[in-house]
């Protein structure tokens, strides 16, 4: 007899490994495999976006991450030996309001230590060399290291086996795109320079752009477009020699190169799966879609894929949601993928102009706009994956319309609301959070609804009401977290006008806006997606 798991995750690099953590947090059991040796040991994927920081706050890494990592603060760019852009510091409604510069070794190596210390073994030199889907379930066949063959079988199939994923193509779903002309080089050195280490630094020509980032205390990533150098349009390496010449031709500031640790040719790949899902198997990262690295989105839209899928499958299999629920996967990751593969095109076209005229125009642009502060608000609120909306998500109700306020489907907004607390610190975990926000309608009580939310739901659905007042004899008279917003720090923020209803999903997004008229549409909005106790 096989044996049997409910979930399996196939690919254990970042998103594979942030979905184990998701599962474990969420309490379900699973196996994860990958066919190569981790972590990787080299530095990869660089860019870890302001959204990508909160979510591991949320599940309590972001500190370790941090002290791996180099806080990217700002942006400059040069052209025509001079600034013509600088952007300090990004001013972003987060608090994390910067990209995290981390290698995907160490990103890796802290994802799989925590995993290990609740003992979760990643099975590495694993491969899957068959797929049979079931009516409800899969029959996998594993092959190990030592040429041994095992079938297990599982509910779930969670496909996070890239770019060439076996799953994807044993499954036949199409994976549509095109590869970009565009060739690069990257490479990871120590650099002598006074140039901040806080920013990135992109040198743009019409000989193609030059980028450098810090990404740790000693190396930096340099990345150069080659497409029209011949010996380089298609090369998987590049000299220390090569490489000097590049940076010294393209650069005009004083820098000294040591030899590289690490360089590697990079081709531009664009493709998207048509579904990210097929009955009961998953796809994710870059199994589901790959594009440009410029903007630094794969990793984290992986990761997020992984954050977005996790609570929802958790919730099916412990039978606290309706198996309806999993469909809300595709409708939300679907379209965001559809839109970073559009967007870093767009920007991967952009920096790499030959043509002077639109070089001219692109640097005169650029010096322009970026001087704006709502133009360059917009810009990196939607490169930090700040500004994701599931507007047309099924998960998605909103009974305030135009009202002010974060909407429904955009993600809790943090702050601190004094020295030492934060609301994140309320809603970190894996549960369903009700916020009541009050203004000055003492009116209304928290009673009758944490009542009905406890005998209906029982713990899935926390309640925190948010005050004005310490002394609301209305907050006080229900045993439920409480939070006083006596400087008015969230109230602001949330733009409150009344009593107001935030319910957060455990993905920390806005499921539900509505005021106190709308209780019952939110009760009904519950029973949609969470399964009422038997009384």
């Amino acid at each position: 007899m096989p044996t049997s798991i409910p979930v399996l995750i196939v690919g254990a690099g970042p998103t594979g490994l942030s979905m184990a953590f998701e599962l474990k947090r969420h309490g379900v059991d699973f196996r994860i495999i990958d066919k190569q040796i981790k972590p990787v040991k080299t530095s990869n994927a660089l860019g870890v976006q302001t959204r990508t920081l909160e979510v591991w706050d949320d599940m309590g890494l972001v500190k370790e991450m941090l002290a791996q990592g180099c806080p990217i603060k700002g942006f400059n760019i040069y052209a025509n030996k001079k600034q013509i852009a600088h952007v300090y510091p990004f001013e972003l409604l987060s608090l994390y309001p910067f990209v995290l510069a981390l290698s995907q070794q160490h990103t890796e190596e802290i994802l799989i230590k925590h995993l290990e210390s609740q003992n979760v073994k990643i099975e590495m030199n694993v491969d899957m060399i068959d797929l049979k889907q079931q009516e409800n379930n899969c029959l996998i066949t594993l092959n190990h290291a030592d040429g041994k063959k095992e079938t297990i079988e599982t509910t779930w199939v969670i496909g996070c086996d890239g770019a060439h994923s076996y799953i994807r193509e044993k499954c036949n779903i199409p994976f549509q795109g095109k590869e970009l002309p565009q060739h690069f080089v990257l490479a990871d050195t120590v650099l002598k320079t006074d140039l901040p280490s806080n920013q990135v630094h992109a040198f743009l020509s019409e000989k193609g752009p030059l980028f450098f980032i810090r990404y740790d205390d000693k190396y930096f990533r340099i990345i150069l477009e080659v497409s029209a150098i011949p010996e380089l349009a298609n090369a998987k390496t590049i000299s220390y020699e090569q490489l000097k010449n590049l940076v010294k031709d393209r650069c005009f500031l004083p820098i000294e190169i040591e030899e590289p640790i690490w360089n590697s040719g990079f081709w531009i790949h664009e493709r998207m799966a048509s579904t990210f899902r097929q009955n009961n198997l998953f796809l994710l990262g870059d199994a589901a879609h790959i594009h440009s690295p410029a903007g630094a989105q794969g990793m984290n839209t992986g990761i997020q894929d992984a954050y977005n899928l996790a609570w929802k499958l958790a919730s099916v299999i412990k039978k606290t949601s309706p198996p309806e629920l999993l469909n809300t996967y595709n409708q939300e990751r679907l379209p965001f993928a559809k839109k970073i593969l559009k967007n870093t095109t767009f920007l991967t076209h952009f920096v790499s102009l030959k043509n002077p005229f639109l070089c001219a125009l692109r640097n005169l642009f650029l010096s322009h706009l970026l001087k704006i502060k709502k133009f360059r608000n917009k810009v990196f609120s939607n490169l930090t994956q700040l500004n994701i909306y599931y507007k047309n998500s099924g998960l998605t109700k909103d009974c305030l319309g135009a009202k002010k306020g974060p909407k429904a489907g955009t993600r809790l907004l943090d702050a601190k609301y004094n020295d030492t607390q934060s609301l994140m610190d309320h809603v970190r975990g894996t549960t369903w959070c009700l916020l009541v926000f009050f203004d000055k309608n003492l009116n209304f009580s928290l009673g009758p609804i944490q009542e009905t939310l406890e005998k209906k739901f029982g713990s899935c659905v926390k309640l925190i009401g948010i005050s004005l007042n310490p002394l609301n004899a209305l907050m006080e008279s229900v045993v439920c977290e409480t939070i006083f917003d006596i400087n008015k720090v969230l109230h602001q923020l949330y733009e409150i006008k009344g009593t107001t209803f935030f319910l957060i999903r455990p993905d920390k997004y806005i499921g539900f806006r509505g005021n106190e008229k709308d209780e019952k549409i939110l009760f009904e909005y519950l029973h949609q997606f969470l399964q009422s106790r038997s009384i």
